[in-house]
């Protein structure tokens, strides 16, 4: 709905909003230790309009180990990347993983961002997580008993 000024009765506008939505979950458990990033859950949309932005909103619940119990401490990276037949990294973070004995820690991940990828043709996102080596490994859905999520908003603009 859009104001006219004073006086003037509103209109309705085709100015923003909401176009569609895709999820995705996968619960196959998963692990990484090494020091190339492989993706945990993907997704793909197909916008509509060129210039309309893909918001993207990812979360994985997980744990790491110190498998070698060295007190060496290690990173993991995570990244939400688009796949464009190389993948276009979006966001990334890292996280210290300081256990200097071998025993497992929770950990939860979530990540999201704003994308605008100029193109009306088919887009796979991916949520994607990578080590440091070193004898670390990081394991999401272990045993199924968690999932990965990722969301895609087409949000015209």
């Amino acid at each position: 709905l859009k104001t006219q000024g004073t006086g003037a009765n509103p209109v309705w506008s085709d100015a923003g909003g909401l176009v569609q939505t895709v999820f995705n979950s996968s619960n196959t458990s998963y692990s990484n230790g090494s020091t190339t990033y492989s993706s945990m859950v993907e997704a793909t949309i197909t916008p509509t309009s060129a210039s309309n932005n893909i918001i993207i909103l990812a979360n994985t619940t997980g744990y790491y180990v110190n498998g070698n119990a060295n007190g060496t401490d290690r990173n993991h990276f995570f990244r939400i990347a688009r796949d464009t037949g190389t993948d276009v990294e979006i966001i990334s973070a890292e996280q210290r993983s300081d256990m200097q004995t071998f025993s497992f820690r929770v950990d939860n991940t979530s990540m999201f961002d704003k994308d605008n990828p100029n193109t009306t043709s088919a887009i796979t996102y991916k949520f994607q997580m990578k080590g440091a080596g070193g004898g670390w490994d990081y394991y999401t859905n272990h045993n199924n008993t968690h999932a990965s999520q990722i969301i895609l908003m087409e949000v015209k603009v």
